[in-house]
């Protein structure tokens, strides 16, 4: 049978300043009490969660500044929690060497934040629950850049793409896919042409995704 115990501080009959509480299933707390709740600074490994969480708790949850590992795939998080979750700023690092750093919320990118990937891909803009949504800037590591509109994580909208070749197309996307009326500036190759000065020829076409 799982057993519970708690060893350090008490006051009147409830468990007050610094201690240790262990749960049956493995999972320990070593910090602040207050009247029988973690409250103020402490460590608390959940096995149940796979997580280790170094920081502020009040309430009986982790609210406030502090580090939250994964330990089954070694990411973290440091920044604001609120009821027992990422929320408020903070920033987010993968073991595969990608991050985010940003506005958070239950746990998830959301508000404005910067994200650069593992390939150094970057994006600066707005999130919602983890996708790329609202207005912001993807630059490929290959030099290639989208300014515009999201929608759950695919271009939609107005927006603007730029090749590394210096081509452009400016209009409307839908569901990523370039959509309707659109201005695109193209790069011609002449020979003899110093390449140092290309020519740029202005096109207007028409997509239907």
């Amino acid at each position: 049978m799982a057993t519970h115990y708690y060893e350090g501080e008490w006051l009147e009959d409830e468990r007050q300043g610094l201690g240790t509480y262990a749960w049956g299933d493995g999972s320990t707390y070593e910090g602040n009490f207050r009247q029988g709740l973690r409250e103020g600074r402490g460590v608390m490994r959940d096995k149940r969660a796979g997580t280790h969480y170094e920081g502020e708790f009040r309430a009986d949850m982790a609210e406030g500044i502090g580090m939250m590992r994964l330990l089954r795939d070694n990411s973290t998080y440091c920044g604001t929690f609120r009821d027992g979750s990422p929320t408020g700023r903070g920033r987010f690092d993968w073991a595969d060497g990608s991050w985010y750093e940003g506005e958070v919320r239950s746990g998830r990118p959301n508000g404005r934040g910067r994200k650069r990937w593992a390939d150094s891909d970057v994006y600066e803009g707005d999130w919602l629950d983890g996708e790329l949504h609202g207005r912001g800037e993807y630059r490929h590591s290959s030099g290639e850049t989208y300014a515009g509109e999201y929608v759950l994580g695919l271009k939609h909208g107005t927006g603007q793409y730029r090749w590394s070749s210096g081509e452009i197309f400016r209009g409307r996307f839908a569901h990523g896919r370039r959509h309707g009326v659109s201005h695109a500036v193209l790069s011609l190759k002449v020979p003899g042409w110093p390449k140092h000065a290309p020519l740029m020829l202005a096109v207007h076409s028409m997509y239907v995704s």
